[in-house]
């Protein structure tokens, strides 16, 4: 068995129902202003001018200031490709939810296909938690402290800026991530002003969300609170069961209290708290004949189609998030050039995930259920001595320290199969960052990072009155590794309006051992290495016709050795100590493999008038297999995945292998992004037009065996806001075009075990399908 997706009885509990809205076309005439309006660019609209961009540059609309070094500079002086999304953006194409970031940064995904996997992709990687590698691919920042995937994605509510930091990251923030990080900043009380604001949006489709805050000096300019709240209700992907009647659901409750205090000029201390709960009933859509196979157990066979937004389980999914997160920020100007800086995050996290294992009905009538709870506390502190503002050599020193506890409990058919999974990892490491003014133009910025890194897991399962010996190996239940990651940059400003930089960086990830295989089986299958890449990236940015549009273009390679990746269910066969007989199953599995990515990235921001903002990006990345092997379903032997039948698996093996080919993520090569908005101008008022359009063509995925067809998500906006911007009103179409796509499909039909009886074709395939159109809209006070 495998214990990847999890279940408990409650989870068929109904919910209410709500009665499906009237669905509209969109409007001719918003489709015509959107049309007329050019496209630029990715990187966002303007932010406040840093101390670190001249007088010029402030009054430039181009500039934008990020602080991707940990500290507010020009974005033209990073040597990375940057994306930045501010509070407007948020609020104004509707990205209520983290996984909603990707529609502003072409080549990022952010998914949560299955209701429990959250997983993050970046420059052709992609990263699943349930590899159970301790460091992710792409990491995950909540003002600046190091966070996981579950706190991560959620609600978007109350933020600052959010920061798509592509390529290498680690030495000079939180933890090694060799595809980039996402960085969230939450709002910090304003010490000197009362104020807030709420925020309504509901569409047709179910959707409601509501976000306040309130912001209060108690000592002005000295000690300030801010608090803050969300509250969501969705349909998730928008399916139901037709075997229950229940439909996906999905509610988010949160609130976050931060307190600021600045006793001397020199010295600001930010503590945020934040509470979230969430509870996601989710239908899994399912697409097929629905012919079971090798013959019928009593289900009549249906067919199922993406438009039929169907699910066919006796009992639905539950997944419930409980996650608290505090950080700490405080920084100390010790003189005009060097500060003494403390970062600090505590997570405390409970996840109540389940599942009915039988998703094809296989079985009608009969739940097999999985329940999984797992508690999670991390512990992190960073401290950082800098200097800044010195005319040849300025640097940077850290320590880094973190810890995490878990407890993981999988329950299968109510304590039929229990397993015990304890765990926890410990990471400590010293950085620094040098930088050293070459010329007038030139600088060197060289990183390192020496890390210690320790992780311990075991694997514990019974069956009623007998409980099975540990079953992870002790080299792999106890790890340590020592490594030495860098990263060097040369950037040149060859002008006032150009700048260019190359860099390189090497990256590590810890290996891991897969747990939840609860049947003997090979454990050089379940172990693997750790995972190296080197990588090399050049680019330029520039600002042209008279600092209307600035332009980064970004060029870069990496190269992976032992690159680890989570596979689909595989079948693979073991001989029952019980009866001494064969027995398949199926199971997720890890894989290792070398691999080359390369690719190109480019933003645009442009502001041709000051009534008009347009941004455009593009992201081409080429991520390829260039050797290894990996178990898979090969039906006819010839060393090529595919699903037409039962696996054939060579005498004296355990799965059939394949060799790992193509692209190491489920993305295609060629992904674009842009938006624009135009203001009229009004008598104390100001209307609005403006859009959103995501596109992805179709490409050949080699995990699924599967041709995806193209997509364009095109949303819609339009409204009026006082031009104080004290208030606004607005309507918004998402997926206008109404286009029904897969987005995620499984390799091979859901498959159920019977026993005895052996392994049985659903006649369906779980499927992700793209949510249909829908129609809102928002309302925002600010006061």
């Amino acid at each position: 068995m495998s214990s990847s997706k999890h279940v408990s009885a409650r989870a068929s509990a109904a919910f209410p129902q709500r009665p499906e809205s009237m669905r509209h076309s969109v409007l001719a005439a918003a489709v015509l202003c959107l049309i007329g309006l050019p496209a630029f660019g990715q990187v966002q609209a303007p932010q406040p001018a840093a101390s670190a961009a001249s007088a010029s540059e402030e009054a430039s609309p181009a500039v934008v200031v990020v602080t991707a070094n940990r500290k507010a500079e020009a974005a033209r002086d990073v040597p990375m490709a940057i994306d930045v999304i501010n509070a407007k953006d948020i609020d104004r194409y509707q990205l209520l939810d983290a996984k909603d970031i990707v529609k502003m940064a072409p080549g990022v995904e952010m998914t949560n296909n299955d209701g429990r996997q959250n997983v993050a992709s970046m420059r052709g990687v992609s990263f699943n938690p349930d590899s159970g590698v301790p460091v992710a691919a792409v990491g995950m920042y909540i003002n600046d402290v190091a966070v996981s995937s579950n706190v991560a994605f959620n609600a978007l509510f109350d933020l600052s800026e959010i920061e798509v930091l592509r390529g290498p990251q680690g030495t000079l923030r939180g933890q090694m991530a060799p595809a980039g990080a996402i960085t969230m900043a939450t709002r910090r009380p304003d010490l000197a002003r009362v104020g807030g604001e709420l925020i309504l949006t509901a569409d047709d489709r179910g959707g409601q969300n509501v976000k306040g805050a309130f912001n209060l000096p108690l000592v002005t300019d000295e000690f300030a609170l801010r608090f803050a709240i969300v509250q969501d209700e969705n349909r998730l992907n928008q399916i139901r069961d037709i075997t229950n009647g229940q439909r996906s659901k999905g509610d988010t409750d949160g609130y976050r209290l931060s307190a600021a205090w600045q006793p001397i000029d020199d010295l600001r201390i930010d503590v945020m708290y934040q509470k979230l709960n969430v509870v996601n009933h989710l239908v899994k859509q399912m697409v097929g004949d629905g012919v079971v196979t090798p013959f019928n157990l009593g289900r009549p066979a249906q067919t199922l189609t993406l438009q039929d937004l169907d699910g066919v389980t006796d009992v639905t999914d539950h997944y419930i998030t409980n996650a608290e997160l505090t950080t700490l920020k405080a920084n100390w100007s010790l003189d005009d050039h060097h500060s003494l800086s403390l970062v600090a995050g505590y997570q405390d996290t409970k996840l109540d995930q389940g599942f009915d294992r039988d998703i094809g009905n296989v079985l009608p009538g009969t739940s097999i259920l999985q329940q999984t709870n797992t508690a999670v506390l991390t512990d992190s502190v960073e401290l950082i001595f800098s200097s800044e503002g010195n005319p040849f050599w300025n640097y940077t020193v850290g320590l880094y320290d973190d810890h995490t506890k878990s407890q993981t409990n999988v329950d299968v058919a109510s304590g039929s199969f229990l397993l015990d999974i304890p765990g926890g990892s410990d990471s400590k490491a010293i950085f620094t960052r040098q930088s050293f003014k070459l010329g007038e133009t030139l600088t060197l910025d060289a990183g390192l990072r020496y890390s210690r890194l320790s992780a311990d897991v075991q694997s514990v399962a019974s069956v009623p009155g007998f409980t099975f010996p540990p079953s992870i190996p002790a080299n792999y239940a106890d790890t340590k590794d020592k490594p030495l990651t860098w990263g060097l940059s040369l950037t040149n400003r060859f002008s006032r309006d150009l700048t260019g930089y190359v860099s390189a960086a090497h990256s590590f990830r810890p290996g891991t051992y897969q747990v939840g295989i609860l049947t003997p089986i090979d454990p050089s299958l379940l172990g693997m290495p750790p995972e190296k890449s080197n990588s090399f990236e050049a680019g330029f940015k520039s600002d042209l016709l008279n600092r209307k549009l600035y332009l980064n273009v970004t060029a870069f390679v990496q190269r992976y050795q032992g690159f680890i990746d989570r596979l689909d269910d595989t079948e693979y066969q073991y001989v029952d100590p019980a009866s001494g007989q064969t027995v398949r199953d199926i199971s997720p599995f890890n894989s290792s493999g070398n691999a080359h990515v390369q690719g190109i990235e480019a933003q645009i921001l442009g502001r041709p008038s000051a009534n008009w903002d347009a941004n455009l990006g593009l992201s081409f990345v080429r991520s390829r297999y260039t050797s290894g092997k990996a178990p898979c379903n090969d039906s006819n032997g010839d060393g090529i995945p595919d699903s037409n039948g039962p696996s054939q698996i060579p005498a004296g093996q355990q799965v059939a292998f394949c060799p790992l080919r193509g692209s190491i993520a489920e993305l295609p090569a060629f992904s674009l992004s842009t938006s624009t908005e135009y203001r009229f101008a009004g008598d104390g008022m100001q209307p609005y037009v403006g859009g959103l359009v995501n596109f992805r063509p179709g490409f050949h995925s080699d995990k699924a065996d599967y041709d995806y067809r193209s997509f364009t998500n095109v949303l819609l906006n339009a409204g009026v806001r006082s031009a104080n911007g004290r208030w606004e009103l607005g309507a918004f179409v998402k997926n206008a075009l109404d286009q029904r796509r897969i987005t995620k499909t499984g390799t091979s039909d859901a498959q159920t075990s019977a026993g005895t009886l052996g392994l049985f074709d659903s006649g369906y395939k779980e499927t992700v399908g793209t949510t249909p159109r829908q129609i809102g809209v928002s309302g925002r006070y600010t006061f």
